[in-house]
Order: C-alpha cells, then structure tokens, then sequence
C-alpha cells in the first residue's frame, strides 16, 4: 500500500508539542533503591555506604542515574487502580492502560499502512535523583524528518523524555528516535487482520 507521504502536514505541526507531566506513583526511596541496585548489579557503594557518600561531592541519599526511567515506569499503577493486564487481549500497541501515554499533543497518528517502531535512544545524566525526589516526565516532539529509504518512504522521529524531580531540577534527558515507514501490503494486511480477530 503505497503512502503519497508519511509526513502529513498535520503531522508536521506537531513539531514542539509537549504531553502533560506523568508523575511517579512513588516518592523515591531507599528501598526502591535497593531493589534496582540489585536487580541491575550495580554495586557502586555511593547508593548504599553512607560513609563513602559522604565523602564525594554528590553526598548520601542518590539513587542511580537511570533509575528516574523506571520510577515513572508504564506499568506502575496506584494501589487500587484498575490493572489492564486482566483485560489484554491481542493488541501490538498495548501501553499498560496508562492514558497519559496517550496524550494527543504527542501521540501521533500515521497514515494508513505506516507502521512505526521504536529506533534508539540517547541519554543525558544531569542530576542524581535523590530519596525523597517525586519525578515527572514531560514528553516533547523535538524534530520528524521524511527520508527515502531502500523499501520506500520513512519517517524519523526525535523524542525527548525530559524526567525532573519536584522543584523542576533536570534529571535526565532521554533522546528517543522512532521511525516510521511504508509497510509492504501484505505486511500490513496481516498486522491489520490480527488486530481484528
């Protein structure tokens, strides 16, 4: 199914948008801390040995410099609140039933028989978050640019995840790029067929 472009103008205009802030469920905590040091093996004694954090320039209490991407992770929900796990069904695009994922500031709508898929990232470390920080993150289309590639018209896509804690401080920056591009017909064809059995 061939695309006259992948870049509507409407897509264009979406160039500078910015979702609403997603906010953490959790404060960060020591204990939070401690299951991602594990988990990740990361044994550096700045997150854990109060003696030897004192004596850096970051001092005690940092939690580790990615740990704001998981702090506002997808599938964290409030106690209470519905869980869309208990009603998946077959759904290629499924973001663990948070709304906010699908702000129309930022979620983009691609022509019919354009598939789009997540292509790398870059992360900027400005601040260690620190126990007791509540993190949000903002999500902002920073560029989209329209390319010929070998199978046909594409899209790149430039996201940034800008994550602060409460008093507005940079975090992180997590410079996302997606691409989006012409499907082959029978691709496409079968993507949508699985999505309405």
């Amino acid at each position: 199914m061939a695309v006259e472009r992948v870049v509507t103008p409407e897509i264009e205009k979406m160039v500078g948008n910015e979702s609403r802030p997603r906010q953490a469920v959790d404060e960060v905590t020591t204990s939070e801390v401690r299951r991602w040091v594990i988990a990740t093996l990361d044994d550096n004694p700045l997150w854990y040995d109060r003696e030897y954090a004192e004596a850096t320039r970051f001092g005690t209490g940092c939690a580790p410099g990615p740990f704001p991407m998981r702090a506002v992770g997808h599938w964290k929900r409030s106690l209470g609140s519905k869980d869309p796990v208990r009603e998946l069904d077959f759904d290629d695009d499924f973001r663990y039933g948070d709304e906010s994922l699908d702000d129309p500031a930022v979620k983009i709508q691609w022509p019919e028989g354009v598939g789009a898929f997540h292509a790398g990232n870059e992360v900027e470390y400005y601040k260690f978050p620190q126990i007791g920080d509540t993190i949000s993150v903002v999500e902002k289309i920073v560029k989209i640019e329209e390319k010929q590639g070998r199978s046909g018209k594409l899209a790149i896509v430039h996201v940034d995840h800008i994550f602060t804690n409460q008093d507005g401080e940079i975090l992180i920056v997590n410079h996302g790029t997606n691409i989006a591009r012409e499907m082959p017909a029978d691709q496409w064809s079968e993507s949508r067929s699985k999505k309405e059995a």
